[in-house]
């Protein structure tokens, strides 16, 4: 979904998801331009105990708590690059591996949602700005 900035790209989402096959999860909004670049890969996809100083429990993300649901990810390009690769093996395996629960011998867990993603201007227009920024393969944009 794309559209400037107020116009309606999470109305829209949320329309789709009410009529949708997943209409009786949970909605799960989250902007990805106000995930730090440190913090994201936690805050998408949870963290185990241990995995980091402070993360004294388990702590589900949001792919998470999207789990039979819909997980609306506004401004998706404004995510760390590879975190964006991150969120691709999500949506191609269906599981999620939380921060840390490799480390502690967890496995990775299932996770069923619908995920629509929006942007400001298309996609790959901000494709084409990154490679001209010398962001391709790595990065964010500034």
């Amino acid at each position: 979904i794309t559209g400037e900035s107020g116009s309606g790209k999470e109305l829209a989402a949320r329309a789709f998801h009410a009529a949708g096959p997943a209409s009786a999860g949970p909605f799960v909004a989250v902007n990805g331009a106000t995930l730090s670049e440190s913090l994201a890969e936690a805050a998408l996809f949870g963290a185990r105990r241990g995995a980091y100083t402070g993360a004294t429990s388990d702590r589900p993300g949001y792919v998470q708590s999207a789990h039979g649901g819909t997980l609306f990810l506004d401004e998706v390009a404004e995510l760390d690059l590879a975190v964006q690769a991150k969120l691709l093996r999500v949506l191609e395996a269906r599981e999620v591996v939380p921060l840390g629960a490799l480390h502690f011998g967890a496995r990775a867990a299932g996770c069923t949602a619908v995920v629509m993603g929006t942007n400001e201007r298309p996609l790959h227009l901000h494709a084409a700005t990154a490679e001209v920024d010398g962001e391709v393969g790595g990065g964010r944009r500034t």
